[in-house]
């Protein structure tokens, strides 16, 4: 579904590489193509470490247009970095605000909630309440590992295929 719809692609013409990490860049890129932000229009960069001439400075820019991302205080925005889940929990629930997507299950309490740093508690809930994310074997949610291309690939396509479906039937 992903790479039908050119918003995922490998690592090479062979090699998906699942159990890679993600950069925050990638998921931009990813969640953009998703979302169908316009990564054509010219917005102005907002960031100071993102080039314009980047191969990511259009999903990035669009990204921060629909406040999908944010930096960090000192106005960068680490395209380079792995991706936390946490962090890609927040970005996840702004694009399922933005595709009116409505939660469909109970709150999840994970056994690591206390783990969850402040700002990123609410997106974590919310996202299990999507049923995008779901806890590990030990009903961890593991906060601040890194987001893999496999996880990330598998609640981009359960985001999309909500929208899909018009949200939650109880719209």
């Amino acid at each position: 579904m992903l790479y039908d719809r050119h918003i995922v692609g490998g690592v090479s013409e062979n090699s998906f590489e699942p159990d890679s990490h993600i950069t925050r860049a990638q998921c931009a890129k990813i969640i953009a193509l998703a979302c169908g932000f316009d990564a054509d229009e010219k917005i102005e960069n907002v960031f100071s470490d993102v080039s314009p001439d980047t191969w990511y400075a259009p999903f990035v820019n669009a990204s921060y247009s629909a406040g999908v991302i944010n930096g960090y205080e000192d106005n960068t925005f680490r395209p380079d970095s792995k991706i936390t889940r946490q962090e890609l929990a927040k970005m996840l629930c702004v694009a399922g605000d933005i595709l009116n997507i409505a939660p469909r299950d109970e709150e999840t309490v994970y056994s690591d909630n206390e783990e969850i740093a402040q700002w990123a508690e609410e997106y974590v809930k919310k996202a299990s309440m999507l049923g995008l994310f779901g806890g590990d074997e030990s009903n961890r949610f593991n906060p601040t590992d890194n987001a893999t291309r496999a996880e990330t690939a598998a609640v981009i396509c359960r985001l999309i295929s909500m929208d899909l479906e018009g949200g939650d039937e109880n719209d």
